[in-house]
């Protein structure tokens, strides 16, 4: 086994942290640049992070749902990467249809295809590095049991659709946050307070009987139950109609390529991390797939870049 830096953490898992981190500061650094309030942007990024994603991780962990491979930065038994990566896709994807001129109720379900999308060539790679560190064998990611009955490439289905809750509630209670913020004229104790108010309610949300229903249509079904291949299209296919439906309804300038090319870059050097990763491990199986999600994301990405109609052109960006 390789190691880098004389740790005992596997090479290919430090190099992901590595690359997982820096592009996701990338995308924080470039969402901070833009803002005309960055401090309640920080402050979402870490609460969400820590009180958020970090404790939904870590729960799942700790009810016996997978486990984690070893990193240079944890947060309990969860490696930094993760909540943080899972933080930014959910902040940029936010910013992004907002400046694409997308309602603002259909942004948080929109950017649940972005974080499905990211996931089909984050998680298959991230389970089949496998190595054994201090006597325990495991991927830098390790589902238990090896995926379920209705899995993906070993990953259990309704793992994919868990994007969707995780980008839905966070960004519904970003968004009502802000909301409040905008309303109170901006006062600087609502700007302190709203960003960490937001993810304690949204790792409420995450945790009720809701999301066992988003993901498998409990109770009516178990998990493991087919039910999970139906709630994974279905949300697939609500996050489509909505973009169709709502891109006629699209209002403000509209992306440029100038301008906003960081939201199309780093989701694109993710997804060709994970690939580069799997061709030079020699792991063959899970490319079609990870070649599949990255172009549709890709293309999907691409299509907001075209402009705004002319006569919507003059109307304000909603917040």
């Amino acid at each position: 086994m390789s190691h880098l830096l004389l740790t005992s953490i596997p090479m290919p898992w430090l190099v992901s942290d590595l690359v997982i981190n820096a592009l996701a500061l990338w995308g924080l650094l470039f969402l901070v640049a833009r803002s005309d309030r960055p401090v309640p942007l920080l402050l979402e990024v870490a609460a969400l992070t820590l009180l958020y994603a970090a404790v939904f991780e870590n729960a799942a962990v700790a009810r016996g749902n997978y486990i984690y491979g070893r990193s240079l930065f944890m947060f309990g038994d969860v490696p930094a990467s993760v909540p943080f990566e899972e933080i930014i896709i959910l902040v940029m994807g936010l910013a992004m249809l907002g400046k694409a001129g997308m309602p603002v109720w259909t942004r948080p379900l929109v950017t649940g295809l972005f974080g499905i999308l990211q996931d089909f060539t984050l998680d298959p790679i991230a389970t089949r590095q496998v190595f054994t560190v201090n006597g325990l064998t495991s991927g830098r990611w390790t589902w238990l049991p090896d995926g379920g009955p209705v899995n993906i490439l070993h990953i259990p289905v309704y793992n994919f659709s868990g994007w969707q809750m995780i980008m839905t509630y966070g960004g519904l209670c970003l968004l009502v946050g802000r909301a409040v913020y905008r309303r109170s004229g901006y006062a600087r104790c609502t700007g302190l307070v709203y960003p960490f108010l937001a993810a304690l309610a949204a790792v409420v949300l995450i945790h009720t009987p809701l999301s066992t229903f988003a993901l498998w249509l409990w109770p009516f079904f178990d998990k493991g139950h087919d039910s999970e291949w139906v709630m994974l299209g279905f949300w697939v296919a609500l996050s489509l109609v909505l973009i169709i439906w709502a891109w006629r309804r699209r209002e403000g300038a509209g992306l440029d390529w100038a301008e906003d090319w960081p939201f199309f870059a780093i989701p694109g050097l993710w997804h060709l991390f994970d690939i580069v990763s799997a061709v030079v491990a020699g792991i063959s199986g899970i490319l079609p797939l990870m070649l599949a999600a990255s172009v549709a994301h890709m293309l999907l990405l691409a299509a907001f870049f075209r402009p705004v109609r002319a006569e919507n052109s003059a109307i304000p960006k909603p917040s």
